[in-house]
């Protein structure tokens, strides 16, 4: 993943991608998107698209051989 640091926290680093994607599926969980309970691998639980949805909406992008994934979800 490629993401630019939020302004104001440049010396803190990854400070972005450390929680936003756990906040993502907490909030995927509440509205019931996420349907899998116990201990699964995300991998398995997350439904992709609208995860990777929810990363652009916070230009964070996925990238896989330097090409980004999903460009136009």
């Amino acid at each position: 993943m490629i993401v630019n640091t939020i302004k104001g926290w440049e010396e803190f680093g990854s400070n972005i991608d450390t929680g936003m994607s756990i906040s993502i599926m907490a909030q995927m969980l509440k509205k019931g998107l996420i349907k899998e309970t116990g201990v699964t691998a995300p991998e398995a639980a997350v439904p992709p698209i609208e995860f990777f949805k929810e990363l652009k909406k916070r230009s964070m992008y996925i990238y896989l051989n330097n090409k980004k994934l999903l460009n136009n979800t």
